[in-house]
């Protein structure tokens, strides 16, 4: 059974809001802190199961070991405002220091890195989101699989890279190599 939005005649009569309008409707507490805007559309956001908040606050704790606190800081499930959309991503590595975002939120990051385990289509979609910011890295663990997406290269509509790692791999940033293995077992 198909649901009402994967008919691409409705899709094309859905409308589509700009992110201006979705912080004004934030701003007036009509939306939930569990949604994101992406490409124009309010999406709700999943609960967390154990093992994603595991492996969030894992990869964060890696990545905060990695990168230099002055240059670059970590955030957990936060915004990032690229265009028509405001995604959240699981983790986001970010250039400078949280004081630079104190009136506006980041407009990219370093890396950006999504758990999937129940909302895979969306989470493979935003990669497209991610290229458009320009964001040089997208790390999508597929938990489904056991397997990590690593897309690179961006342009302004897509990733040109995209490399899957096994449990049995090890992903590699700044010289430092993480073993996949102990993130998913």
């Amino acid at each position: 059974m198909n649901t009402i939005l994967e008919n691409k005649d409705i899709q094309s009569m859905v409308a589509k809001i700009s992110l201006n309008d979705y912080h004004k409707l934030g701003e007036l507490g009509v939306l939930s802190e569990k949604m994101e805007l992406i490409e124009g559309v309010i999406f709700n956001k999943m609960p967390k199961s154990p093992k994603h908040t595991f492996l969030v606050n894992s990869i964060a704790k890696i990545l905060r070991s990695i990168f230099n606190e002055k240059d670059f800081y970590v955030q957990i499930e936060q915004p990032i405002s690229i265009q028509d959309s405001e995604p959240e991503p699981d983790i986001s590595v970010i250039e400078g220091n949280q004081k630079d975002y104190i009136n506006n939120h980041p407009t990219s990051a370093k890396l950006v890195v999504e758990i999937s385990l129940t909302t895979y289509e969306l989470d493979f979609r935003k990669q497209f989101v991610y290229a458009k910011a320009n964001i040089p890295e997208y790390w999508l663990f597929n938990l489904n699989n056991s397997e990590v997406e690593v897309y690179k290269n961006p342009t302004s509509e897509k990733y040109l890279n995209r490399k899957i790692y096994l449990s049995s791999d090890a992903l590699e940033i700044e010289g430092t190599k993480i073993n996949l293995k102990e993130l998913l077992g």
